[in-house]
């Protein structure tokens, strides 16, 4: 099959910096994706900019936590709090959302909204995934599955590292909690994807290192990666070490001396 890198920038929408950073990790760099926070305040800002970016593909970044939601608390009391934002802790949402089986109509309702707003923005979607990865939540998981499917999405994150990347980590011990987190449910989250059809790819890198893919991270990580499609996925637009990663030359040459292709989601086989 070959080896395939899809170089992935999360939080694409969060900011107007963040955007033009992002935009030059692409323009400038080995950068392929974007996933976007479509009710985030520089959403309309980031649509812009990728629909001059044509080669750049670009994701839903699902939020249900620590950010601003497409229904309004009129619309779901329960799930959105009057300020139009979700609950800012992560772990307390899965608690909720796992234990008040009420919330789940609304979440179901707010992830069809973030997917038509997108539609509103004028983005074609090739992949989903999530903020905080609380999409991996086996009752977002469902939903998001089936609606992935509904829209001709074929992609969807599963951020479980492979062992080799855990070793060589220096990653605290609560990204290794969630990483255990992650493994837990990692069979039946592929199980549900197939499901419905959806991909994910063989490996992922970014959760360990999160906020420290640094050019040495990166290059340590391609060093290890086989056959198949692989995922890096990083923040260069709020940190100036992930972006320079992305846009100096030693990964882009490096990709050239494994000769690895560095490709949006739409374009893989």
């Amino acid at each position: 099959m070959g080896r395939y890198v899809v170089f992935t920038a999360d939080d694409f929408g969060a900011a107007e910096d963040a955007n033009r950073a992002i935009a030059s990790a692409h323009a400038d760099g080995v950068l392929t994706s974007a996933s976007i926070m479509v009710c985030e305040q520089a959403a309309c800002h980031a649509a812009a900019l990728a629909r001059d970016l044509p080669k750049l593909g670009v994701g839903l970044h699902l939020t249900l936590s620590d950010g601003h939601a497409a229904l309004g608390h009129a619309e779901a009391p329960r799930l959105v709090g009057p300020n139009g934002r979700f609950r800012r802790n992560p772990a307390r949402a899965g608690i909720a959302y796992w234990f008040r089986c009420g919330l789940r109509p609304a979440i179901r309702r707010e992830i069809a909204a973030q997917f038509e707003r997108s539609e509103r923005l004028g983005i074609n979607l090739d992949h989903a995934d999530g903020h905080q990865h609380l999409h991996i939540h086996p009752v977002i998981w469902d939903a998001l599955t089936e609606e992935c499917a509904l829209r001709g999405i074929r992609w969807i994150r599963l951020p479980v590292e492979e062992a080799r990347s855990a070793r060589r980590s220096d990653a605290a011990l609560g990204r290794r909690l969630e990483q255990a987190a992650f493994r837990a449910l990692a069979g039946r989250c592929h199980r549900i994807a197939a499901v419905h059809g959806l991909r994910v790819a063989d490996r992922v890198i970014g959760h360990l290192d999160s906020g420290n893919m640094d050019e040495a991270r990166i290059l340590s990580a391609l060093d290890g990666l086989g056959e198949g499609v692989s995922e890096v996925y990083s923040h260069p637009g709020a940190n100036a070490d992930e972006l320079r990663a992305l846009t100096g030359a030693l990964v882009a040459e490096r990709l050239r001396e494994l000769e690895m292709t560095p490709v949006a989601f739409r374009d893989l086989p």
